[in-house]
């Protein structure tokens, strides 16, 4: 099968061991668990796995808390508001705080800003309204108010008290009033969210074991708003976990799934509870966290369910509009993706920042605009601060506020041009390699030995997130062979080391059968009460493409349903940039010609290898690859069929080199179809099984190529059809074969 073979010797991409400590083995775990608790600088292995409630440290240890305790006891007759965020953070703060402070303070009341009438944090027009509405003498912020200068000096003029708790970096200027920030001083455990900040001063007003009720609440917003799982948040995060598996509140039980873990706080309960600021108003989330009423609770969660789904489909638009945007620009001059709409919703900008960095590997501001002001929310790479590189240009905002990697941003909308130049000419400044694609991982996986104890030893490592990710293996392998799951997009291997599973990457198929690197994550699988290790496939890099002739000329089958089309005539081309140029090719050859003037590129086959628009290569892409997205498309081969005009209509430049041979296919006959039409009518209702039946019909003298395109040709004029249970369907009707595009590229003359 494998008849000839190219091998490229050079590495494509930059693959990043993160554990470099050689450690010892230890007694109690091997010698990769005992290297990556070394790498991650965990001592006390005991606490680590074990947290406890008397490893947190002593809340007065926190510059300002002592001062807030004692104000907060003279506080009993008066009128104090709760100042908080509309993010799940913000409303676990508050949550928190209020639940401590209910039977200690008469008159105690709430408040969470709306996003889009009063936007982040304090904000005069809404403090006016809550002088009118409570006459508070006291106001104290959670999850914000560290920059809130002017607001808080327009409390005070008004006789009202103010103590800010906050963990978002502080600037130069800090407001005149009591302040629970560790980051000001960083005298102690520095990395809290705003509920874990207003957890520490729950714990200095009460006790340990009176907190314990609130770090379920502590947990989710500790994991939601992706602050370092280590250290004094680890704590917070294990045993607030352990409190819902447990014995969960009310609201909580009902928001959460049957999985209690930190990927389901992180991606299915956190969503749901901060869809309510992002599309409608937070209030209602802290009401259904306060409130005992079990229809209560169930009526305001499925509200915060159906914003969720809100809340995914605006942020697909926005983030399909950036790609719009964005699409044939030349990232060679882009460093900071910068970007606004009149359409967007302001609450969805940070989700879909965040997905534009995982794509394109550049810090990303998204604006949303109202009136003359724009609003927006920034993500960025580890590589970039993105904090102080804001804070450089910060004299052309109205306000700004965040960390490293997250920011929110006002300006003017004058002032849009300047910024967007200034924040870009800052990141390019950094080099064209800052955005090139990095791989990271943690060990190579040794595939020779079973990894089901490494799998049990790598549990005790969860909660897992920020600063204590599921370990990355790196997993390199040389025609690999991998099973389609039945009729769906998954894919499958089994090693003795693991079974590799690849959901939704059927479209990477050529691509895993290479001499590829897999970049995989580990678990234990129970199935049938039968314990397995099992690789969950994340990423799939090719480093040699060593697939045959007929192999290739499978992966180019899916773009012959595109109409037959003529092609331009070739010309010369020369490449000088390292971003935004796609090379084309369909076989070894052309690959080689690539090859011989641009070594080294990425390869990805049927796909695109990396998303980050670095140059790249791609053999045989698919009838549906995308290239908008390119500034230019590059041929190396002259292809038989309409994959050439669906680039022509898609990008601005395409062109074939000169000297570029044309693409090669096998031919079918009308015998090896009729051949094959026979063997599925007597398959007729059953499951459709791919391996067996190529395997038969290998054996009736059909190879592989004659087998695929005899099944795409058949699909195309709808004769054989598999339903969503995977279940033969064939038609009786008569049809012309020429009616197929495919038939029409590989019938023989």
């Amino acid at each position: 099968m494998h008849d000839s073979c190219i091998i490229i010797l050079r590495m494509r991409l930059n693959y990043i061991k993160r554990v470099k400590t050689d450690t010892p083995q230890s007694e109690n775990f091997s010698k990769e668990f005992s290297s990556l608790l070394a790498e991650r600088g965990i001592d006390d292995v005991k606490a680590f796995i074990n947290p406890s409630i008397d490893d947190m440290s002593d809340p007065f240890a926190i510059d300002g808390i002592s001062e807030a305790v004692e104000r907060l006891k003279s506080a009993e007759n008066e009128s104090v508001l709760i100042y908080g965020d509309y993010d799940c953070d913000g409303i676990c703060a508050t949550v928190i705080l209020y639940k401590t402070l209910l039977n200690r303070v008469k008159n105690l009341n709430y408040f969470i800003p709306d996003r889009n009438l009063d936007g982040y944090g304090l904000s005069v027009n809404a403090l006016e309204k809550l002088l009118k509405k409570y006459s508070p003498d006291l106001v104290i912020t959670v999850d914000c108010g560290i920059t809130s200068v002017n607001e808080v000096e327009f409390l005070k003029k008004r006789g009202v008290d103010v103590i800010v708790t906050d963990h978002h970096e502080p600037q130069e200027q800090l407001p005149d009033c009591i302040k629970i920030n560790p980051k000001i001083k960083k005298e102690s455990f520095a990395d809290y969210c705003g509920a874990g900040v207003a957890l520490k001063l729950a714990e200095a007003l009460s006790s340990r074991e009176k907190i314990k009720p609130l770090l379920e609440l502590a947990a989710i917003a500790t994991i939601a708003d992706i602050v370092p799982l280590c250290g004094e948040n680890r704590v917070i995060a294990s045993l607030g976990l352990n409190s819902i598996k447990r014995n969960p509140s009310k609201a909580i039980k009902r928001l959460i799934g049957k999985s209690v873990s930190s990927y389901e706080i992180m991606f299915k309960t956190a969503p749901k509870i901060n869809a309510a600021g992002r599309m409608d108003n937070a209030m209602k989330a802290v009401e259904m966290f306060l409130c005992d009423d079990d229809f209560i609770i169930d009526g305001i969660a499925k509200e915060l369910e159906f914003n969720n789904v809100q809340r995914q489909i605006k942020c697909e638009e926005a983030f399909e509009d950036s790609i719009k945007m964005l699409n044939g620009q030349n990232f060679d001059n882009i460093g900071f993706i910068v970007l606004f709409s009149e359409n967007w919703e302001a609450g969805i900008l940070g989700i879909a920042a965040s997905r534009l960095v995982e794509k394109y590997r550049r810090p990303c501001l998204l604006f949303s605009k109202k009136g003359d002001v724009l609003k927006g929310s920034a993500r960025s790479i580890a590589d970039i601060n993105l904090f102080e590189m804001l804070k450089e240009v910060s004299g052309h905002f109205l306000s700004f506020g965040g960390h490293a990697m997250a920011a929110g941003v006002s300006i003017s909308f004058d002032e849009f041009e300047t910024v967007k130049a200034l924040l870009n000419q800052k990141a390019l400044a950094y080099g064209f390699k800052t955005f090139l694609e990095k791989v990271y991982y943690d060990f190579e996986a040794d595939t020779s030995a079973d990894k089901l104890p490494l799998a049990k030893e790598l549990e005790l490592l969860e909660p897992t997130g920020y600063k204590n990710p599921k370990p990355l293996f790196l997993v390199s392998s040389d025609k690999l062979r991998f099973e389609r799951i039945g009729e769906t997009e998954h894919i499958k291997a089994n090693l003795k080391a693991f079974e590799m599973i690849g959901f939704f990457k059927y479209g990477k198929r050529f691509m895993a059968g290479c001499d590829s690197k897999f970049l995989v994550t580990l678990s234990r699988n129970i199935f049938l009460n039968n314990e397995t290790a099992q690789a969950l496939i994340k990423e799939i890099y090719v480093e040699n493409v060593t697939l045959s002739d007929e192999e290739l000329m499978i992966a180019s089958l899916d773009s012959l349903k595109l109409p037959p089309t003529e092609c331009d005539k070739p010309s010369k081309f020369k490449e000088s940039g390292n971003f935004g140029t796609l090379f084309v090719a369909f076989s070894k050859e052309g690959l080689s010609l690539i090859e011989r003037d641009y070594p080294s590129l990425p390869v990805g086959i049927g796909e695109e290898a990396v998303t980050n628009m670095q140059n790249q290569i791609v053999l045989c892409p698919y009838s549906e690859f995308d290239f908008s997205k390119y500034e230019k498309v590059v041929f190396y081969e002259k292809p038989i069929s309409g994959i050439y005009k669906k680039a022509k209509d898609e990008c601005a430049f395409v062109c074939i080199v000169s000297g570029a041979p044309e693409q090669k296919m096998n031919k079918i006959s009308r015998e090896s179809l009729e051949k094959l039409f026979l063997y599925f009518k007597s398959k007729r209702g059953l499951k459709y099984n791919e391996k067996k039946f190529k395997s038969d019909l290998n054996k009736a003298g059909l190879c592989d190529f004659d087998f695929f395109a005899g099944v795409q040709i058949f699909k195309e004029l709808l004769l054989i059809l598999v339903d969503d249970k995977g279940i033969i369907l064939i038609s009786d009707k008569k049809t012309s074969l020429d009616k197929s595009y495919t038939y029409q590229y590989l019938k023989e003359c």
